[in-house]
């Protein structure tokens, strides 16, 4: 198994170099300049700084543009981004990160923003880390910040007669687009609009539509093209057999009862993906529970350890058994390299929760020893897996390889379970 668990380290170290994406997108220089080109689409979650591109997908240089010389860049019907210099506050939303005033506290920066509308007004986006921030311009006002801030405010005084703090919020952003992005709407309107994306996205199509000229019909949806193609659910059954091992160490070592156990054992499963909406689903979560059963028998020799003594190095003909059973819950993340459309391989590594339904192992002999007959009860623990697998369409193959989990209730001894063996899987949602 280490053999094994060695290859797959290797391919997944070899993987990281499969196979980069170009498609076919543009930029626009310092000077107005536009160059088709291919550019490597990385579905960025944080917003870039600079990008990688080909002129031809035949050629073999990959050249980089950034910031500096770059006004603007995309890919074609999918993604835009624009630089703008701008002022912009970067207050965050967790509860463990809230600032203490409601007030802004700007920065003047060079951002590339991720247009997710564009027309008679523009949304754009803004993503760093845990900074997430909404921008927008229209024919009439210059590109300004949507201002959302949550922060720590005075929450007045508690029961014991000392001063509070609660969770409060800026929502400056309703009164901004109440006055700049209104077409026909009431104050009452803008009330209810939340500070995400889905609600502000339907906003500006919204007033885009009534606003707009009959024959201007130049709005672009942006999100709503990027949003139709992903995917973000996969459901599949697999099958799958496996060389499982139980390696037994005996404590006493009087008896020499250590030995291993070694069998092919098959799981059934169903494997829950929940793809991440960034970096083109090449990142995903995964869920996967799947039953299996370990039950095994044999037969050995084991030489009494007992110096000083005549029966020192006398046979003890053992007989173990060991039956086990559970079922076995992965939760990992999968890394997906996409070879075309159809093809691509994965990685993925996961923490394993084993749910045991019990199990013994039981020592018995035929010389009728008392003390060399045993039997305990497998209390299993949890445990880590690794994998590297092949996906064609609705169809997939995974090597994965189990480390090794204790199965023993008791701390002297010691049993452990790995197994290392071929998944085979079916896309069925």
């Amino acid at each position: 198994m280490k053999k094994t668990f060695l290859l797959i380290a290797l391919l997944f170290c070899s993987f990281t170099y499969a196979q980069i994406i170009f498609e076919k997108g543009y930029f626009i220089d310092n000077i107005g300049k536009r160059t088709e080109c291919y550019i490597e689409n990385m579905d960025w979650r944080n917003n870039p700084t600079m990008f990688n591109y080909k002129i031809t997908l035949a050629e073999k240089e990959v050249k980089i543009e950034n910031i500096l010389g770059v006004s603007e860049f995309g890919i074609d019907n999918q993604s835009m981004y624009k630089r703008f210099d701008v002022n912009i506050e970067r207050s965050q939303i967790l509860t463990s990160n809230l600032q203490k005033t409601k007030s802004p506290i700007w920065k003047s920066e060079t951002l590339f923003l991720h247009a997710l509308v564009t027309g008679e007004a523009s949304l754009y986006h803004y993503v760093d880390g845990n900074v997430s921030k909404y921008f927008y311009e229209t024919k009439k006002t210059p590109i300004e910040q949507l201002i959302y801030i949550r922060y720590l405010g005075d929450g007045g005084k508690d029961g014991l007669g000392s001063f509070s703090e609660s969770i409060q919020q800026n929502n400056q952003f309703r009164q901004q687009l109440l006055n700049n992005v209104n077409c026909g709407m009431t104050e009452k309107d803008f009330k209810s609009l939340e500070y995400n994306r889905n609600t502000l996205v339907k906003h500006f199509m919204t007033y885009n539509a009534c606003a707009g000229t009959p024959t201007a019909k130049s709005t672009v949806n942006y999100y709503a093209a990027t949003e139709g193609k992903r995917e973000f659910f996969v459901l599949r059954a697999q099958a799958g057999i496996y060389s499982a091992k139980a390696g037994i160490s005996d404590p006493q070592n009087y008896y020499n009862k250590s030995t291993d156990l070694t069998q092919m054992i098959f799981k059934v499963g169903l494997e829950s993906e929940f793809i991440l909406p960034f970096n083109k689903g090449s990142w995903s979560i995964i869920v996967c529970p799947a039953y299996q059963k370990f039950s095994a028998t044999k037969n050995f020799t084991g030489f009494v350890s007992n110096v000083g003594f005549a029966n020192n190095g006398n046979p003890v003909h053992h007989t173990v058994k060991m039956d086990y059973s559970s079922i076995e819950v992965p939760f990992g993340i999968r890394r997906y390299f996409f070879i075309n459309s159809a093809s691509r391989v994965f990685v993925n590594a996961s923490y394993v929760i084993d749910l045991s339904n019990g199990g013994t192992l039981e020592f018995t002999n035929t010389e009728g020893l008392a003390n060399a007959a045993d039997k305990m009860n497998i209390s299993s623990r949890n445990n880590f897996a690794i994998g590297v697998g092949y996906g064609y369409k609705r169809f997939s193959g995974e090597l994965k390889y189990n480390f090794s989990r204790q199965l023993s209730e008791r701390l002297s001894w010691d049993i452990g379970y790995s197994s290392v063996g071929l998944n085979l899987g079916f896309k069925i949602l």
